[in-house]
């Protein structure tokens, strides 16, 4: 009755039963996974099997997960079909009744078979083919090394003779010997010759016993470790050479177990008594060379002659051979072969020389392991330590000696000490070379250097110097009138008597060239300690200061004494190019005179366009660069012009030498006309070229025509540029100070701002100036400069002042480099101008300014300049043709109304970098106004109502500074705005700011404004956020996050963020900072599946002391954020790894900092065969994580990694790299300090001296020095 309700009960009980099935089912897979870790850690680590019947259970288990998985699909489909109430109750009765047998089935499984894992069979011993070679006197020593091996209470036996006599046939024959045996569970033959090292060994075990072989030597040691302990083994080594094998580091148990039936056995062959001792062989088996007898026994056998001693021709020879190999078994066997069927005396006679003259010392014991060869090497390598402990000394000497100090007398004395001790040792060395017996004095020195190690001064901290020369990239060209002049001036700096070398001639000739490749002379191979390059229109002072390493925060005269101090006694060679005014050595901190003999050399080189600064200088040879001969001229015209134009017609080919003529060769002049030539596909072009030339330097013997004639060749160029915009676009650049660099982001936001670059969007607008940078570039009208940044070359920038003479006055100041000129690491990224003014201003500058003429100038720039005021406006000035005002980097503040609100008819005013502490007034009646940039005055906070009235404004920049409030309607006003800047500052954790209330009001404001292409903006809180995320087509940029509450524990990085997808073609920079979410989770919606932040470049996660990960779902990182180049991670306490940046494949720039749960950077490359790690990577840098022990592991590579810097990482202990994978373009590896460096694991041998150029170590900053650094590290803006 009950089987019969049972069986009713089935259509009824389905939904329970496939349930039940599918619990029960879910529990067993989910075990099933864990069984299979085990099996797979086991195999790992152990070489261990699975058992029969674990997999036999993991089969049963994955049948019966397929027949619920077929269960559950038909189940769901009827659901599906029925909504689960089929009337179709046989159907319904066949699956429940097919899921409660399942079920029972399941059930069975519960239990997991134990053991899991058995060791694998293997053969106790692996037979080794060897030759059959019949040495009776070697058969009792066979028997004598069995016998303890197999009976004998000692561990560890050895196998003791010279070289050649057979103890690696020996070793062989006694592995054979166990084949089919059972006295050890396991056989191991290894083989360790000279150089042989912990890892080759462990390579040779672990093949053995089919351990997997990856991980670093501790890692693989442990592994060998926990496989032997518990067994029986015998460990075969073969050749030991050059000290004793370290059996931990390789992974042998030690103390090595013979209790019962566990024996574990080495046996060690080696040609050293020494080795056996160091050792600690208890068991010595010596096997020497053969008797006479059995030699010649052994070298008839392998003769094959029977009667050989009895030969009337060659008996008496192969006797006298025999003798000479000395009973040695290998060669025996060797000549005897080789001998075999030489009937020729001559030839024997031969062989005997062979022999007599051959080196035979490696056949016998070392000497350098006895006693007396370990003393010796040990003394070497204490030596060698202690000179380079010396070396570290009077590295951070000759670094203190910068900043003004002086060595103690202590260690002074302890450095001569050093130098008396290694003097003696090298005899001691060399001594032992000769043979001699030199154990007692070289075990008295060897403690009388440690004595001297002891007694290190212990406040030595090793820094690197700066490298002697520094290298300067120079268009490469050969002139042979440049190189007589450099031939020359090279002589000079040879000559003692030769003090002051002054290179002179005209604007244009080639001086700066020529100074530069004498620069470059000396960067393989320099006569000097310091060879220093500096431009006279710069701080001299700090440029020599910078190039020295000396701390530049000093006041004048103290740094002029920091510097002077430290070259007085060194050999340098100053080169200053471009000298227009007379330069005092002594207010530089050049020590004058300068002293030259056989110890110290000093000189300096200038380049000027005077006669009579050489004059004023005294200077102790002159040497004058002329223009090129016309060979030469033709030479350099045709190696700047398109080649494809020139040689598309003869004629151009004519005029073109006809024109390289003209130009008087001048070689500034003969670059930009070639390269201005570049557009001129048709003759005539070139003619009209050659006509203007000829009209120009036909009075070329005038000098005031010669540097006329060196603007007039930049101005064609300039004409030739392809239209006016670009034209204007070169002569903004020479609105910025002499030899300044421009970073391309002012460049372009200037431009925008004059209407030069107009596009449709922000996105195309930087494209498009990037582009003109390019063909200005092209043009050689501007120059690359460090840090992606670009300069103009004097000359040219003068020229483009003569072009715009009249309409253009510019009087900057000279620009001095401060501790925010280069913030934080990220080169022209997140570089900002200084926060205080740290300029020069030009000395000429102050008379210009009390008679300063603004009428009828259509651009005035005094950035740079220190001005606490204005230049007087006097009443009768017309400023009507004034537009353009640039008084960026100044001290001006609110004191300037007055005279501003005279420049009615500015459309463009830059005030950036200023005092002020509010927005006047004054400054919002110029009406005109299209471009403002206010940004970097700290003080300001809040915007004034009449800000509104600028109703022409189009570009608004308020980044940098202290803004809380915007009063309702500013914003609106302003319909014709295209870029507003709101990027703050912050200050950081700890700092109290107010925070920003304007957000609410002006996002809709925003959202009313048509010709909005730009927004840069801080949100702050999750309800800013939520009202942002409601925004539609806000062209964001530049976004700020900050202070998201724990509510917002997940956050997510997605298309959802916004809901429209302009911000994935606008957003460029996105920093997320102080805030408490847990999670970054990178998420791409199915609604959006190609969704990417497509502009985004740059992203900053800054002070989020609750993330613990960055997860990416669904896709890969580089899908979601195609172009990203910059990341920067800061203060993220918890962060486990930053695993997801190994697959962005435009990543150039990253850096992690004050992470301390950081073990391991980067996880495991989980797709090596198809996708590669890190591919555009070129700068990497870890500081301050505590945790950090490793990067990664070998397989995640770094193949275009130019630098990698560690800064206050003392627990690192390994890094990544092996033979195949040091990146190519290494060209530094930074570390702290000389112990980390040397306490690092290798994976290799042969790493540290790849790797060692690359090195410098750098000791970690004083608190002064870290205070400024973590200023730095605060977030900034491009």
């Amino acid at each position: 009755m009950n089987s019969l309700l049972k069986q009713a009960a089935y259509p009824f009980n389905i939904r329970r039963s496939v349930q039940d099935l599918i619990t029960h089912t879910d529990d067993l897979v989910a075990r099933r996974h864990d069984i299979a870790r085990q099996i797979e850690a086991a195999d790992r680590d152990g070489g261990m099997i699975p058992t029969h019947e674990a997999r036999q259970w993991l089969d049963r288990v994955e049948s019966a997960r397929l027949s619920a998985d077929t269960i559950r699909g038909r189940y769901e489909q009827r659901c599906r079909m029925f909504g689960g109430c089929s009337l179709n109750l046989w159907s319904n009765y066949r699956i429940s009744k097919r899921a409660a047998e399942r079920l029972a089935i399941v059930r069975s499984y519960e239990v997991v078979p134990s053991p899991i894992t058995i060791d694998p069979p293997a053969l106790a011993a692996v037979n080794i083919p060897i030759e059959s070679v019949q040495i009776h006197s070697q058969e009792s020593i066979l028997e004598e090394a069995l016998r303890c091996i197999t009976e004998g209470p000692s561990a560890i036996i050895g196998i003791c003779g010279p070289g050649g006599v057979g103890k690696t046939h020996l070793l062989k024959r006694i592995n054979n010997n166990f084949v089919g045996d059972s006295t050890f569970r396991l056989v191991i033959f290894v083989t360790a010759t000279r150089g042989c090292s912990v890892q080759t060994i462990q390579t040779q075990i672990m093949e053995r016993i089919n351990l997997n072989r990856d991980g670093d030597s501790v890692t693989r040691a442990n592994r060998i470790v926990r496989f032997l302990k518990a067994k029986s083994f015998l460990l075969l080594v073969d050749d030991l050479w050059g000290g004793e094998l370290e059996m931990g580091s390789v992974g042998i148990p030690y103390p090595l177990k013979n209790e019962g039936q566990l024996k574990q056995k080495v046996v060690i062959t080696t040609r050293s008594p020494t080795i056996c001792e160091l050792m600690n062989v208890t068991t010595h088996v010596k096997v020497e060379v053969l008797e006479d007898d059995e030699a010649r026994e052994l070298f008839m056998e392998y003769n094959g002659h029977k009667g050989l001693y009895s030969d009337p021709h060659i008996g008496d020879l192969a006797k006298e051979l025999v003798k000479e190999l000395k009973g040695v078994a290998s060669q025996l066997i060797h000549f005897g072969k080789e001998m075999r069927g030489r009937k020729d005396p001559k030839r024997w006679e031969d062989a005997i020389f062979v022999v007599k003259t051959s080196d035979t010392t490696h056949l016998q014991d070392e000497d350098q392991l006895s006693l007396k060869g370990t003393i010796v090497r040990n003394l070497k390598v204490a030596t060698e330590n202690m000179l380079a402990r010396s070396n570290e000394v009077r590295q951070k000497i000759e670094i203190a000696e910068r900043n003004g100090k002086t060595p103690t007398n202590g260690v002074i004395s302890w450095l001569r000490r050093v130098d008396s001790i290694t003097s003696s040792a090298e005899i001691i060395c060399g001594q032992h070379q000769l043979n001699l017996d030199v154990s007692q004095s070289a075990a008295e020195k060897l403690h009388e250097v440690q004595e001297c190690l002891d007694n290190q001064p212990s406040d030595i901290v090793v820094d690197v110097l700066q490298t002697p020369t520094e290298y300067i990239p120079i268009q490469s060209f050969e002139l042979r009138s440049q190189n007589i002049v450099l031939q020359d001036a090279l002589r000079y700096i040879a000559d003692d008597s030769v003090e002051m070398i002054g290179i002179r001639g005209a604007a244009g000739v080639g001086k700066t060239h020529i100074l530069k490749k004498i620069n470059n002379s000396f960067h393989e191979h320099s006569d000097f300690q310091f060879v220093i390059f500096v431009t006279a229109s710069r701080n001299i002072r700090e440029q020599i200061a910078r190039r020295l390493g000396i701390n530049q925060d000093d006041r004048d005269a103290k740094l002029v004494t920091r510097i002077s101090k430290f070259l007085e006694k060194r050999s340098f060679l100053l080169l200053v190019d471009d000298l227009r005014e007379i330069l005092d050595p002594k207010e530089a901190g050049i020590p004058f005179p300068l002293r030259n003999s056989s110890e110290i050399r000093q000189k300096v080189v200038f380049t000027t366009r005077s006669e009579h600064i050489c004059g004023q200088m005294a200077v102790s040879k002159k040497i004058k660069v002329t223009c090129l001969e016309q060979d030469e001229a033709i030479y350099l015209f045709r190696q700047n012009v398109d080649m494809g134009i020139l040689h598309s017609s003869p004629r151009i080919e004519e005029l073109a030498n006809t024109l390289a003529k003209e130009l008087s060769g001048l070689p500034l002049a003969l670059i930009t006309t070639a390269r201005a030539m570049s557009s001129r596909h048709h003759p005539t072009g070139w003619e009209d070229a050659i006509r203007e030339m000829h009209d120009l330097f036909r009075h070329k013997d005038n000098p005031l025509n010669m540097e006329k004639g060196v603007y007039q060749p930049i101005k064609f160029s300039y004409d030739s540029l392809r239209n006016d915009t670009l034209k204007q676009c070169f002569l903004t650049c020479s609105m910025w100070p002499v030899d300044q660099n421009i970073r391309k982001d002012e460049l372009v936001q200037c431009w925008m701002g004059l209407g030069l670059v107009d596009e449709p969007n922000i996105r195309s607008s930087y494209n498009e100036a990037y582009k003109l940078i390019c063909d200005l570039e092209a043009a050689c009208l501007l120059e690359s400069g460090p840090n992606n940044d670009v300069k103009m070359q004097n000359v040219i920038r003068d020229t483009a002042l003569w072009i715009s003479h009249g309409k253009w006055v510019v009087h900057t100041g000279r620009v001095s480099s401060g501790p925010f000129r280069n913030a934080g690491h990220f080169p022209n990224i997140f570089e900002i101008s200084p926060p205080e003014i740290l300029v020069e201003p030009s000395p000429a500058n102050w008379d210009l300014f009390n008679n300063f003429h603004w009428d009828k100038a259509m651009c005035v720039s005094l950035m740079c300049n220190s001005m606490t005021k204005l230049p007087t406006v006097s009443i009768d000035q017309d400023l009507s043709e004034l537009k353009i005002l640039c008084l960026q980097q100044n001290s001006l503040d609110a004191n300037i109304a007055r005279v501003i609100q005279r420049f009615i008819a500015v459309t463009y005013l830059d005030l950036s970098w200023n005092k002020l502490e509010n927005i006047p007034e004054e400054l919002c009646s110029l009406t005109n106004l299209e471009y403002l940039n206010l940004s970097y005055n700290f003080s300001i906070s809040e915007v004034p109502k009449c800000l509104g009235f600028l109703i022409k404004l189009k570009f608004l920049y308020l980044q940098g500074t202290n803004i809380k409030t915007i009063p309702d309607g500013v914003i609106s006003s302003l319909t014709e705005l295209q870029v507003l800047d709101l990027l703050n500052m912050y200050f950081g954790e700890g700092i109290t700011m107010s925070p920003v209330e304007y957000v609410p009001t002006i996002l809709p404001e925003l959202g009313a404004i048509n010709n909005l292409k730009e927004v840069d903006i801080v949100i702050e809180g999750s309800f800013q956020y939520e009202l942002l995320s409601q925004c539609c087509n806000l062209p964001l940029r530049l976004v700020a996050l900050r202070k998201m509450e724990q509510s917002c524990a997940l956050f997510r990085l997605s298309e959802s963020i916004f809901q429209d997808n302009l911000l994935g073609t606008t957003l460029n920079y996105l920093e997320v900072s102080d805030s408490d979410m847990n999670v970054i989770e990178i998420f791409r919606g199915a609604e959006a599946p190609n969704y990417c932040f497509e502009a985004l470049k740059k992203i900053e996660l800054f002070n989020l002391k609750m993330l613990k990960h960055i997860k990416c779902f669904r896709l890969s990182p580089h899908d979601m954020f195609p172009s990203l180049s910059v990341l920067r991670v800061s203060f993220c306490d918890r962060l486990k790894n930053i695993s997801c940046t190994m697959y962005l494949s435009k990543l150039q720039h990253l850096e992690v900092s004050y992470c301390n749960s950081i073990t391991q950077a980067f996880g495991h490359n989980m797709n090596k065969s198809t996708v590669p790690t890190f591919p555009c990577l070129r700068y990497l840098s870890f500081a301050y994580l505590d945790g950090l022990e490793r990067i990664c592991d070998s397989d995640v590579t770094f193949p275009q990694l130019e630098t990698l810097k560690f800064t206050g990482c003392p627990n690192l202990m390994s890094l990544p790299f092996n033979k195949g994978t040091v990146p190519l373009n290494l060209r530094e590896l930074q570390l702290e300090d000389v112990k980390l460096w040397k306490n690092l694991i290798w994976e290799e041998e042969g790493i540290l001296d790849l790797l060692e150029p690359y090195l410098k170590i750098k000791e970690l900053p004083t608190e002064e020095e870290l205070t400024k650094a973590l200023q730095s590290m605060l977030p900034f803006y491009p």
